[in-house]
């Protein structure tokens, strides 16, 4: 405890009189040095080394020795630290917590304590610890081994940079390549997956097509031949197969869920509707409402005259 006038000397970095009268008034008894209580750091070493309080209650930086009153103090692994030391402690990159020079690990630039640091992965090839890496990459390498390896974007195989295959800027091993198709427009390598359908052109030469929404067929851009059916591209004998409507004679994509063979478009539907009686499609202009039942002109003239 102090006066306000050492208090103030204290917070300014200067030390307090080491002879205030005032001072070991405010002291609870003026034989017992004023020990601190710190969170961290065992109270025999805060004991001053004679029956003097040489330091009146102050701490001491272990990097710079600047004396700090115990409100102010900060504790990194049992030693006491200024707030300015404090502050220029690196700081793990796991967890964010502040350490010593001594306790530090390095791993791609980083620091980290010894916890964070055991848990990070491993590079698959030299057994290092990785912390910076590719998340696309289907396999683990350290930022040496990426120098001279690579790693198949297909099977995931980690293969030296030379042996490996540029598939529209996917690197692919010589096995995966083997089994990949060339463009059909520039000859490059179409880069596919397994499973999936082998495309014929490459991303950039495919820029130049529109592909048929039925059949996948790529259709040039500028090829008059190409149909445009519904917002939908279709190449020339998707759209020949196509059903032709008996009503207005155009072709249109058949709805799912309805009668195999009709061959009448939605539009017209809408328009037409069939007879009670015979069964025979007519359009709504045509028919007659006859005691509810929806009759075309034949059979309601079929029908006997009322009394």
């Amino acid at each position: 405890m102090y006066c306000k006038a050492c208090e103030a000397a204290v917070r300014r970095g200067l030390r307090p009189r080491p002879d205030c009268p005032d001072c070991r008034r405010l002291s609870s008894a003026a034989e017992e040095p004023f020990i601190p209580r710190i969170p961290g750091i065992p109270q025999d070493r805060l004991m001053p080394k004679t029956g003097e309080d040489r330091l009146h209650g102050h701490l001491v930086c272990a990097v710079c020795r600047r004396l700090l009153l115990p409100d102010s103090a900060r504790t990194v692994s049992g030693n006491v630290l200024c707030f300015t030391c404090y502050e220029r402690l690196p700081v793990c990159s796991g967890c964010g917590v502040r350490l010593l020079e001594s306790e530090l690990y390095e791993c791609d630039g980083a620091t980290f304590c010894e916890t964070c640091y055991d848990r990070l992965d491993e590079c698959e090839l030299c057994g290092n610890k990785v912390y910076r890496y590719d998340e696309n990459a289907l396999a683990l390498l350290c930022s040496d081994c990426r120098d001279t390896h690579g790693v198949c974007d297909v099977c995931g195989a980690i293969v030296p940079k030379e042996e490996l295959f540029d598939a529209e800027g996917h690197p692919v091993c010589s096995v995966c390549v083997s089994e990949m198709d060339e463009c059909e427009d520039c000859g490059k390598i179409v880069f596919s997956l397994p499973g999936e359908p082998h495309p014929r052109l490459c991303s950039a030469c495919l820029s130049d097509y529109a592909t048929c929404r039925v059949c996948g067929e790529p259709i040039p851009i500028a090829d008059k031949d190409r149909y445009v059916l519904d917002g939908k591209i279709l190449c020339e004998n998707c759209y020949d197969d196509l059903p032709e409507c008996e009503e207005c004679f155009t072709r249109f994509f058949p709805v799912k869920g309805e009668e195999r063979g009709s061959t009448v478009c939605p539009e017209c539907r809408r328009n037409y509707t069939h007879c009670e009686e015979c069964g025979r499609r007519i359009r709504f202009t045509d028919a007659y409402d006859i005691d509810g039942r929806i009759l075309c002109e034949s059979c309601r003239s079929a029908l006997p005259d009322p009394e």
